[in-house]
């Protein structure tokens, strides 16, 4: 029986002098390479894992309801600044039913306002832009509950319908005064 390395093929100086390039075709075409590739994975996942259900905050005091679409455009709107190399999270403000996002990095400055149902209570809290993207693209509808509890502590995105069951938590990033 064959090992997964021997499936995986090796081109040196590939694109260029001094990369190694590791061609994984061999895992794929192969229906034992890809067994011994799902099996490692699976290796690598057994174990004690964080009980989730205690993380998740419950019963949050701020819940707002905002369009999906409208949330996502904003939010990588606000990101186009934000990158790798120009890491900075997104301030968000909670106040008069709008959602204020900003953020600056060393090549700019970006702001946007995106609205919301309910009340805010002048929250303000940091997250990562790209992690709120993120869980935004997954969302399957159309309107999303944002739970929040405080400036330190996870923001849970829910349906605001029966017709959906997901719940992606967020955490937050600490922002300076």
């Amino acid at each position: 029986m064959k090992k997964l390395e021997e499936y995986v093929f090796s081109i040196p100086d590939f694109p260029k002098a001094g990369i190694l390039f590791r061609d994984v075709t061999g895992v794929l075409a192969s229906g034992e390479g890809f067994r011994l590739a799902v099996d490692a994975f699976c290796r690598r996942l057994e174990g004690e894992f964080l009980d989730w259900r205690k993380v998740v905050p419950m019963n949050s005091p701020i819940k707002l309801i905002a369009s999906v679409s409208e949330l996502a455009a904003s939010v990588d709107r606000v990101g186009l600044i934000v990158s790798e190399k120009y890491k900075s999270p997104i301030r968000c403000t909670f106040a008069n039913q709008e959602l204020q996002m900003r953020t600056s990095t060393t090549i700019g400055s970006a702001e946007d306002k995106c609205s919301y149902a309910g009340d805010g209570q002048e929250l303000e809290i940091g997250f990562n832009v790209r992690y709120m993207a993120d869980a935004l693209r997954a969302i399957p509808s159309e309107e999303v509950t944002l739970e929040l509890t405080n400036g330190l502590s996870p923001i849970v995105l829910t349906p605001v319908d029966e017709k959906s069951d997901f719940a992606y938590m967020v955490l937050p990033v600490r922002i300076k005064g």
